[in-house]
């Protein structure tokens, strides 16, 4: 018996010393990640077309996942208006050009309805603010449920196994 536990010691060393519960961490950090930007990139109807609310995809693109340290994975956004998309606004008079140049390319209006629009546009957020839509914490609600997690972190610990017993 003393003879199979001290066989199995160096296994569990190398199990102990491997990464990976980092490496799960990771991968569930690359999930919240990838539910972001779908969230960010999704449709909904507008004036009876199906058309995505983000202008170029910018703050897709700036969904990021990092390695912090060793087991500490952070997901964010690298655009500064992310925030304000994510939390939404108080009331305030935002600026003519940028709303004005989302008009043209995502309701494909030109002048003058473009300038009209905009105007009003910028008149509804002065009255009510924008309304946030929680992005990131959407994502990690969906991803990091207690089964994915778990899912990926048996699956990390078994391909180390695998791994060490070879």
């Amino acid at each position: 018996m003393k003879d199979d536990f001290d066989s199995l010691t160096p296994n569990l060393k190398k199990l102990y010393t491997s990464n990976w519960a980092d490496k799960a961490f990771g991968k569930l950090s690359l999930n919240v990640q990838r539910e972001a930007k779908k969230n960010v990139m999704h449709s909904r109807n507008w004036n009876g077309k199906k058309q995505v609310i983000s202008n170029k995809g910018d703050l897709a693109k700036s969904i990021l996942s990092k390695k912090i340290s060793p087991g500490v994975h952070a997901v964010g956004v690298t655009e500064k208006y992310g925030v304000f998309v994510h939390e939404g606004t108080k009331p305030h008079y935002p600026p003519f050009k940028p709303i004005f140049l989302w008009v043209k390319q995502k309701l494909r209006l030109e002048d003058p309805e473009a300038k009209k629009v905009t105007v009003f546009i910028q008149k509804k957020i002065a009255e009510e603010g924008t309304e946030g839509r929680p992005f990131l914490a959407d994502a990690l609600e969906k991803e990091l449920k207690m089964e994915n997690i778990e899912k990926v972190m048996k699956k990390e610990l078994i391909n180390e196994l695998v791994k060490i017993i070879k």
